[in-house]
């Protein structure tokens, strides 16, 4: 049916093959390609390409209708010194690879014309011809013997490694994402403006190149450009920058972006700290060895984000350079601390533009209300935890503005609901006032009227404050580690678009009606007093995650906790009674029976409620749900 056995298959095989067990193997990963698309030749001992590859004939038994082409070839890691064939055979291959071979040329491979990937790391390439493949992603030729580089045919191209071709001198394609060009002889170069990470170690640039070449980056955000001719000052002002390595050059002074979380400097010739770290808020890595420094400014210590300093090879007196980053840090602040107040000032957080985040965590710095004019334009989040905080500065907090407030582990004390009436600023949407020592009491000012996560775990309250049932945005509240008793019978009516309910380990014994909160998704009353489950919590409408593992309560199995919520509630919906007026005879909603509720009443047969009316309603649609999901079984059946 137009293809035929090829009568020479198993011949040729043998000339690639050193036994008995390849020859079988090569034959199997020929087959398996044409039903996949997919040839794995890699790790074989080829010292060249079957033939077969190139041709269409077919074994006895296959079937001409379940081949497909190849798209995929990986002959990696074998003794191939020539790639010859007929490449025009496999034109739908879209990746190749071709590495840690005995390659001196790539022939017609660059003549894929569907070509996206192509490998060809560690052989003995000469030059890299042009790739017409206008889809070319991904170019792989490190550790090879290059002097030249052709530009691709593609304006797709991604990714380009080059490195370690101590001969090439010069790279000419311009990736849109990655360049790893290290150890190949750069003295210029030339990136594209979307570059992200630019791998330019062990080469001979200038700070003049480099500072031409990413004058126009835009999205760069790892550098490395140690072991190159950088010096005496460098200026990179990259804003996306994050990781900037120049070890091993002659550097004296560096300008770079605030945005640092990696700096590398060592092995130069600074003499003191480069100032540009003194800014760099969210820096964690700094190294700093093997340069001529011969104190450190008090400054490093009110670095937060800092975790790790090396400091080994400077002519330091003050301080050993094996000193942990943790106590350096605070040796710094004490000096800082022994300063006069004017020089402290000048050390206090640089203003900040809209959007940013200041963090005063520790207690190192004090908001006062002239430090928030100073910050034009506000902040998106305001951090005061572990400050030491017996009551909010809300003068200086409202001229800033966040959205994110964060005062957790201070020594606030009183009533909750008179904080939140502190913090009425139309921007709060997020409030931490976990760790402190806030009750409750039966006020109910008016709170932050946007405000949509509130976290007041770990406090002495005994009941949920009635001023955070005002909060009607709130979407999550979090109210572990305290001392409530009660959920209250307030969710018909309160916080409305509550959808995270966090009271674990508490003492809770009755859960009230919050079943009946509208858009409640996640519930957890884990490691509380319930000796009761009542079945009404099947019926909560928008319940997606109960969780009540740590409660004395034998209703369900603690084997069934935690399993999948949905059969949970479908479970205590099973408990409620199919009669409308049943409910009478149940306890209250939510609370362990009592031995008079259980006893018949007079009182039972008094006229129903809106309350009533509206569990009723309830239970019939969960009923009429039921059935109609039990028509749809026997239908199935």
């Amino acid at each position: 049916m137009g293809r035929r056995l090829n009568p020479h298959f198993i011949a040729a095989s043998r000339a690639n093959a050193t036994g008995p067990a390849q020859e079988r193997g090569l034959g199997v990963a020929l087959r398996e390609a044409r039903s996949s698309g997919a040839l794995k030749l890699a790790n074989r001992g080829l010292r060249s390409l079957p033939h077969e590859m190139f041709e269409e004939e077919l074994e006895e038994g296959e079937k001409f209708w379940e081949v497909c082409d190849i798209q995929s070839l990986d002959a990696s890691q074998n003794l191939i010194e020539s790639v010859a064939g007929e490449w025009s055979r496999l034109g739908a291959l879209r990746t190749v690879r071709l590495s840690r071979n005995r390659l001196e040329a790539l022939g017609d491979v660059a003549t894929l014309p569907l070509l996206e990937v192509l490998d060809a790391g560690h052989n003995a390439l000469v030059a890299v011809p042009v790739v017409t493949s206008t889809v070319l992603r991904r170019l792989l030729v490190p550790h090879n013997r290059l002097r030249s580089v052709a530009e691709p045919a593609s304006r797709a191209l991604e990714a380009l490694d080059a490195s370690s071709n101590p001969s090439l001198g010069r790279v000419i394609a311009r990736p849109s994402s990655t360049l790893d060009a290290s150890g190949a002889g750069l003295v210029s170069f030339a990136a594209s403006d979307t570059l992200q990470t630019a791998g330019l170690a062990r080469n001979a640039l200038e700070s003049a190149v480099v500072e031409r070449a990413f004058a126009a980056a835009k999205r760069l955000s790892y550098l490395d450009l140690r072991d190159n001719r950088l010096g005496p000052s460098l200026v990179v002002e990259v804003p996306t920058l994050s990781h900037l390595l120049l070890h091993n050059n002659s550097l004296e002074s560096l300008s770079a972006p605030r945005g640092l979380t990696v700096l590398d400097v060592g092995k130069n010739r600074f003499r003191e700290v480069p100032g540009c770290v003194l800014s760099c808020d969210s820096i964690e890595s700094l190294d700093v060895s093997d340069n001529d420094l011969t104190g450190l400014p008090p400054e490093l210590g009110f670095l937060s984000a800092l975790q790790r300093i090396s400091l080994h090879g400077n002519p330091l007196r003050a301080v050993r350079a094996d000193t942990s980053c943790d106590k350096l840090k605070a040796y710094l602040r004490s000096r800082a601390n022994r300063e006069p107040p004017e020089r402290r000032r000048d050390r206090d957080p640089a203003p900040r533009p809209a959007g940013g985040t200041l963090d005063l965590r520790g207690g190192t710095h004090h908001l006062t209300l002239d430090l928030a004019t100073s910050i034009l334009g506000g902040v998106a989040t305001l951090d005061l935890s572990a400050s030491a905080l017996a009551s909010l500065p809300a003068a200086a907090i409202e001229v800033l503005a966040p959205r994110d407030l964060r005062a957790a582990d201070n020594q606030l004390t009183g009533d909750l609901g008179a904080i939140l009436a502190q913090l009425r600023f139309a921007n709060l949407q997020t409030l931490d006032l976990s760790g402190n020592a806030l009750c409750a009491s039966d006020a109910q000012p008016p709170g932050p009227p946007n405000v949509a996560n509130l976290d007041v775990s770990r406090n002495r309250l005994d009941a949920i404050p009635p001023a955070v049932t005002t909060l009607t945005t709130l979407r999550e509240l979090r109210l572990s580690r305290n001392a409530i008793t009660s959920l209250g019978h307030q969710w018909t009516t309160t916080l409305p678009n509550l959808e995270t309910l966090d009271v674990k380990m508490n003492k809770l014994g009755c859960l009230g009606d919050v079943w009946l909160a509208p858009n409640l998704r996640v519930l957890d009353v884990s490691d509380n007093d319930l000796s009761y489950i009542p079945p009404d919590l099947g019926l909560a409408p928008a319940l997606a995650h109960l969780v009540l593992h740590g409660n004395p309560q034998r209703a369900i199995r603690a084997t069934d906790l935690p399993k999948d919520t949905p059969k949970l509630l479908a479970r205590l919906r099973a408990k409620l009674s199919s009669s409308n007026d049943d409910h009478h005879q149940r306890p209250r909603v939510g609370c362990c029976p009592s031995a008079d509720q259980q006893k018949p009443r007079d009182d039972l047969l008094r006229a129903p409620t809106d309350d009533d009316r509206r569990r009723a309603k309830l239970r019939a649609k969960s009923t009429e749900h039921r059935d109609l999901k039990s028509e749809d079984v026997g239908v199935m059946e």
